[in-house]
């Protein structure tokens, strides 16, 4: 089973991005789950569950809290982390999973790497 794994937090287009990733999974003949970690108070978490996805609340702080709490809810033996603010391109989830198929134990994606890029992010970011 594929896990994607979703820190949510205060992120308004996280429905649009797990409507994208169902729409991604269909290509790809494996079952998977989509798991958010949230701490939000903007609605996020009531989108979220409307859409059936399972969603956890975070007791910790930060995304690196959710890093290491969202890994305890999944059930997948692939698991796979984004960023709920639609900078992933989802074409590329099924090349991760080839990967970790091929017994890669991990697999990265990185913005610094050749093609991969960083538009309209604020030089503090």
């Amino acid at each position: 089973m594929i896990s994607i794994l979703l820190p949510t937090r205060n992120e308004p287009l996280a429905h649009i991005l797990v409507a994208s990733i169902r729409e991604t999974m269909k290509e790809i003949s494996e079952p998977y789950e989509i798991v958010t970690v949230d701490k939000s108070d903007d609605g996020t978490y009531e989108r979220l569950n409307e859409m059936k996805v399972t969603v956890m609340r975070q007791k910790s702080e930060r995304l690196g809290g959710a890093l290491l709490e969202g890994p305890i809810a999944v059930r997948g033996d692939v698991v796979i982390t984004m960023d709920a603010d639609l900078s992933h391109d989802l074409k590329y989830i099924s090349s991760f999973i080839k990967k970790a198929r091929e017994s890669f134990d991990v697999v990265i994606g990185s913005r610094r790497m050749p093609g991969g890029g960083i538009v309209g992010w604020s030089w503090q970011r």
